[in-house]
């Protein structure tokens, strides 16, 4: 039998998003739900991913302090939903600003794939960040959803201070945190140096 310290997890790494604008994308999953019936909008609470991943509990510590030195770069910034999008079978709102600590994890990821790399477990860093509504629509949902809802504006504006590390042992349990950890802008990123 497996110990708890060599189980693996589905961990997100997730921006949270600002109490209003959480009720304003927990109120279109609710119409999503109401008018097609799919509870899979009501799964997730709302959130922007920046990365997904599968390890093992004994690197939990490990990858939270690696964050924690990553966040020390990041100061809080801005982001901008604008409008609502489809691609394939994933109705979303469009992330219009790309944040340094986009960049930042993108430039850290080969300090990170170490932490994140347990057998055939696998990872994900998100490329175009987006607040999904619902996912694994059917062809004819998202003709439909196509029809009426991208042509519908919205548009939110806020500030991120923080991010939230998430995890859960089983595809349909519920996300717990892990831990918050928080965009202190302490430190200069560090530049590669020139040779001449």
């Amino acid at each position: 039998m497996l110990s708890f310290e060599h189980t693996a997890f589905e961990y997100l790494l997730v921006l949270r998003l600002p109490r209003e604008v959480e009720r304003q994308v927990t109120y279109f999953k609710d119409v999503f739900q109401d008018r097609y019936n799919f509870p899979n909008a009501l799964i997730t609470y709302p959130h922007l991913t920046l990365l997904k991943f599968r390890q093992f509990r004994s690197y939990e510590e490990l990858i939270v302090n690696r964050l924690k030195q990553m966040a020390g770069y990041v100061n809080p910034f801005q982001i901008t939903l604008s409008g609502f999008s489809l691609f394939e079978n994933v109705f979303f709102l469009n992330v219009t600003t790309r944040s340094l600590f986009l960049d930042i994890v993108y430039k850290q990821r080969s300090l990170l794939l170490p932490l994140l790399c347990a057998g055939s477990n696998y990872y994900h860093f998100v490329h175009q960040p987006h607040v999904t509504i619902a996912r694994a629509l059917l062809k004819n949902q998202s003709q439909e959803v196509r029809r009426t809802w991208t042509m519908h504006s919205y548009e939110a504006d806020f500030t991120v201070s923080d991010m939230l590390l998430i995890k859960r042992g089983a595809p349909y349990e519920s996300y717990k945190p892990v831990c918050i950890i928080r965009f202190k802008g302490h430190k200069s990123y560090p530049k590669q140096g020139r040779l001449f």
